[in-house]
């Protein structure tokens, strides 16, 4: 079968134990996604002096692209986000986007668990993340 056909079929087959879990736990991630104000609809990063602040779209987009990894050693595969800056501010060139050093996301992983995280910028692709709450 091609990728296409089998994404079809998974689409289409029953709904397996798992797969309830994670829609259940992805439609507590929009609650809780819509309760912390998500809102920003273009991704973009900007540099103020040695420092780097994104939108809360492009804090989604890096924590979608990458494995949380825990101090145990443990990984986890993000396969839902939402995002939203907190605290002090930059607007982009356009001034169209307010640009955050630190995010506030909900995030749900493949293995099925729902965090609530706190994402502090590093640099343009580099951020550090303290889990909130567990869900």
């Amino acid at each position: 079968m091609s990728a296409k056909t089998t994404e079809t079929a998974q689409t289409t087959a029953p709904r397996t134990r798992a797969g309830k879990r994670l829609g259940r736990r992805l439609a507590l991630l929009a609650v809780c996604a819509t309760a912390i104000g998500v809102a920003a609809p273009v991704a973009s990063a900007q540099t103020s002096g040695d420092q780097f602040y994104w939108s809360a779209q492009l804090a989604k987009h890096r924590l979608l692209n990458q494995d949380l990894f825990f101090d145990d050693g443990v990984g986890e595969d993000v396969v839902a986000a939402q995002c939203r800056g907190v605290g002090a501010f930059i607007w982009n060139n356009t001034r169209t986007l307010r640009l955050f050093k630190k995010h506030r996301c909900a995030v749900a992983t493949a293995e099925g668990n729902t965090y609530l995280l706190r994402v502090n910028v590093r640099d343009r692709f580099a951020f550090r993340f303290t889990v909130l709450q567990v869900f």
